[in-house]
């Protein structure tokens, strides 16, 4: 049996990388969530369809990046939300990011959140995204060209850079150089196209000998076993294809397509880090995104579960600049979808939500910036947010402390810090349920590389597991 757990753990953990390394940005998130859903029998429904159909596994996908999958049971008693967000802070392209200094080619870039920028200078970078083209078509992107954003060597330096730490301005040195002696207007580009009637989303079939079968994926992608406490995870449960872009590991077919900068018409374009996830000392995954791509996964994975209530992911895009656009948790569209929800209840009342977002690990560097009876640790549970800006109330703890066994952790402000917040406050508000902030701890929050735990991501899959069974 203890075999039988660790290889449930390592194929969890194995997973959640290559989620990480396929959702590049929140529409590789639909793109990738969708395809998981389709392979787990999930049928596209429209928020017309909540009025009429009877028990079976759902989703829902509107406005770009708003996914929205559902489990209906008979008969069911309650609803059990987890709310999650796909963006992370990046620098994004402006929409005029073409430009020249000397003889290379130079992109202009822009901040999106709140990022710790000083992380993306000297690293290999690409761009990835969603293009409109002037024709209509809608394009997938994936590694688009490549960017590295410079520093300057301590040498030049006049003490305006370096002197008082690492200065910079956001405006001026937050430019990328592409290439030399070449124009970006020269090039042809490739992406898939976006349309999301058909299959969005293929396993790698290019037959490098490195990757399990579709049947295996398959498998692993859609297991609900329970999980239990574990230590740690062997190295060998990297993910494969680690040369390969994403746009590689799908079936190129006639959905590619060809376009240059003059022909498109609007973009939503980012930077990645081109450095995969990967497992270090057997324990910490060390990756990008993980704020908040953990969240996300282990909701996905935590749905197949049984159990008597409602069970739905809400996974939103701009979490990270307020979530006031059309994809962001304050449109009114998901209040439609819990409303129609309800009308299945006796009881509308019996729901709970929880507001899933990663927590800040104690960092030893910094220990003057933490409270001291609230510092968070790896690997000792799920954290309950408390303060102002979050929706968890003495109710709600309660709950969690006791679904978790108590094996959770207490995350509090100093009162000299101000923090940040999360989607549970607003959705809490909207939909009138009583809701939960919680999180996995995770190192170096908005860095272009997050650090978390391999345990810390199973004990987040068992808690929602346990939730969702609630």
């Amino acid at each position: 049996m203890t075999n039988k757990i660790c290889t449930l753990k390592m194929s969890l953990i194995t997973d959640y990388l290559k989620y990480l390394d396929r959702c590049l940005t929140p529409y590789h998130v639909v793109v990738e969530t969708i395809t998981i859903l389709d392979e787990q029998g999930y049928k596209r429904i429209s928020l017309q369809d909540l009025d009429s159909i009877g028990p079976g596994k759902y989703y829902i996908f509107v406005f770009n990046t708003v996914i929205i999958p559902i489990v209906i049971p008979v008969d069911p008693v309650g609803i059990r939300m987890v709310a999650t967000h796909s963006d992370s802070p990046v620098l994004k392209l402006k929409p005029n990011f073409s430009d020249t200094a000397e003889n290379m080619c130079i992109a202009r870039l822009r901040p999106y959140g709140g990022g710790l920028w000083h992380t993306w200078f000297d690293r290999s970078l690409s761009v990835g995204g969603l293009v409109m083209l002037k024709n209509g078509r809608r394009v997938l992107v994936d590694r688009m060209f490549d960017v590295v954003v410079p520093s300057l060597p301590p040498h030049l330096n006049n003490s305006k850079v370096y002197n008082n730490g690492f200065l910079y301005d956001k405006e001026r040195v937050l430019n990328g150089l592409v290439m030399v002696d070449t124009k970006l207007d020269d090039k042809v580009f490739t992406g898939q196209g976006f349309d999301m009637d058909d299959k969005v989303g293929n396993r790698c079939d290019s037959g490098c000998g490195k990757c399990e079968s579709n049947d295996e994926h398959d498998r692993s992608l859609s297991s609900n076993s329970v999980l239990v406490e574990e230590n740690s995870l062997h190295a060998n449960s990297q993910p494969t294809c680690q040369d390969k872009s994403m746009l590689d590991t799908r079936d190129k077919s006639e959905n590619d397509v060809h376009f240059k900068l003059e022909d498109i018409i609007s973009h939503n374009l980012s930077l990645y880090d081109l450095a995969h996830a990967e497992i270090l000392n057997e324990q910490l995954i060390m990756s990008a995104r993980q704020d908040n791509l953990l969240s996300t996964f282990v909701g996905l994975k935590a749905l197949n579960t049984e159990g008597r209530s409602i069970k739905v992911l809400a996974v939103f895009d701009f979490e990270e600049i307020g979530s006031m656009q059309l994809d962001g948790a304050r449109c009114t569209f998901l209040k439609d979808v819990y409303t129609r929800l309800q009308k299945n209840l006796a009881n509308p009342y019996d729901s709970m939500i929880i507001s899933l977002d990663v927590a800040h690990t104690y960092n030893f560097n910094y220990d003057e910036f933490y409270e001291k009876k609230h510092r968070i640790k790896f690997n000792k549970g799920i954290v309950v947010k408390h303060s102002a800006a979050y929706a968890t109330d003495m109710d709600g703890t309660a709950f969690i402390k006791q679904l978790s066994g108590f094996k959770c952790q207490d995350f509090c402000l100093r009162n000299d810090i101000r923090g940040g917040g999360t989607i549970g406050t607003m959705l809490s508000t909207l939909l009138g349920t009583r809701c939960i902030d919680l999180g996995s701890p995770i190192m170096a929050m908005h860095s272009i590389r997050e650090t978390s735990s391999c345990k810390d991501v199973t004990d987040t899959f068992q808690l929602l597991y346990d939730f969702y069974k609630s």
